[in-house]
């Protein structure tokens, strides 16, 4: 509330200059920044409409610098793809995922004009990588699995000839460890499993390092966890439940107590959730795995905000699917089908549970028209969506 406090009045400060000083581009600049922890700090306080208003004041400041700089600004130009980055997230837990890869895709293409502008900025060509992974990411939850895994491999490349420059710099090391271990997700779930164990092989090195620096780094716990739930998982792959279950344990003994400090923390909670659900295919105990199963839908209704997030909604329909609730999970597929999602762990627990999930072929074209259309302009709009009659 303070935070919110101070930033309001910072807001209003510059825009009383503004209205003095005329058309000044600092002014405005100071302004973007300003709109942007704004919506920071609403989205910390679980209002992502207001937040979002506030990000799309942050972009049209962002586009106005950037068209009147015939040189390019690099810090004009950052702050506009961080606004599309900002709004990109917000699209995607309100279960919006063309306009999430919309908006990745434009902060992408900002950040690798910006990094080919400048080959020799480090942190430049991280901040490329970043956003390469999270638009490769998205693009694997609406079924371009390909896609995902090209785009985190050149993340990973990038890192991993960061790190040859800067091998202390643990930035670096962070964001390859955390991209080895969603690039081998994804080659797990496209069949390749030899390839997905040696990527989580050498994600927990690194990360095994990192957490002996600085055993109090919640980041590094957290991607710690998720290796681990990822080994898990290329354990019971392999038929080998025991050992899923040690490791998806060990998992959740890491991301309990950091999700019991931070219980409105996203991403924890979906690292939960999907440990918690693994721990429960894992056992050999049935009551045991429908506790498991139980509580990790308990804990999804206690949602405040962003749940549309269809990566929320897949966890929601594995666990009622795994408690034999198909009734109760059918309104939730055809959720996630109108919104396009595809990612293929959910896929594979369709075709286990013999759910009919085919295409959505308006939104498939609607993809495809934003991967036609120049990064950051308007997409075409499409009809809406047909929605299926998924059967259990």
């Amino acid at each position: 509330d303070a935070a919110w406090r101070d930033f309001e009045s910072a807001r209003n400060v510059l825009q009383q200059a503004q209205a003095r000083a005329g058309n000044d581009l600092s002014l405005k600049f100071e302004l973007l920044n300003v709109n942007s922890n704004i919506g920071h700090v609403l989205e910390a306080r679980g209002q992502p409409a207001a937040a979002a208003s506030a990000y799309r004041n942050a972009l049209a400041l962002g586009r106005e610098l950037v068209a009147a700089n015939p040189v390019v600004n690099t810090d004009w130009a950052s702050a506009l793809g961080n606004a599309h980055n900002n709004l990109g997230k917000l699209a995607l837990q309100r279960g919006d995922l063309a306009e999430a890869v919309a908006a990745y895709r434009a902060d992408d293409a900002i950040e690798a004009r910006l990094a080919a502008a400048d080959p020799r900025n480090n942190d430049q060509r991280e901040n490329m990588l970043r956003v390469r992974a999270i638009l490769g990411r998205t693009l694997a939850l609406t079924g371009d699995v390909d896609a995902g895994i090209r785009d985190l491999q050149q993340a990973v490349d990038i890192a991993t000839r960061l790190i040859a420059i800067a091998p202390t710099q643990t930035g670096f090391q962070e964001k390859s460890a955390l991209y080895l271990v969603q690039l081998s997700r994804l080659k797990r779930l496209h069949g390749d499993l030899p390839a997905a164990r040696t990527l989580t092989t050498q994600a927990l090195a690194t990360l095994s390092v990192l957490t002996r620096q600085d055993p109090a780094n919640v980041s590094w716990q957290q991607y710690d966890a998720e290796a681990r739930s990822e080994q898990a998982a290329q354990s019971l792959a392999r038929g080998q439940a025991a050992t899923a279950r040690a490791q998806a344990q060990g998992a959740m003994n890491i991301l309990q107590p950091l999700f019991a400090k931070q219980p409105d923390d996203r991403s924890l909670l979906l690292d939960t959730l999907a440990a918690s659900l693994l721990l429960a295919d894992a056992g050999s105990d049935a009551p045991a795995a429908r506790q498991l199963r139980e509580q990790a839908w308990k804990a999804t209704q206690s949602v405040k905000s962003g749940k549309d997030d269809p990566r929320l909604l897949a966890l929601q329909v594995e666990a009622l699917l795994g408690l034999q609730k198909h009734a109760a999970a059918k309104p939730l597929i055809e959720r996630l089908w109108n919104a396009g999602y595809r990612d293929p762990a959910l896929l594979a627990i369709l075709r286990r549970a013999r759910v009919d999930y085919p295409a959505n072929p308006a939104f498939t074209t609607r993809i495809a028209q934003i991967m036609q259309t120049d990064a950051g302009a308007p997409a075409p709009a499409t009809r809406a969506a047909r929605t299926p009659d998924p059967k259990p």
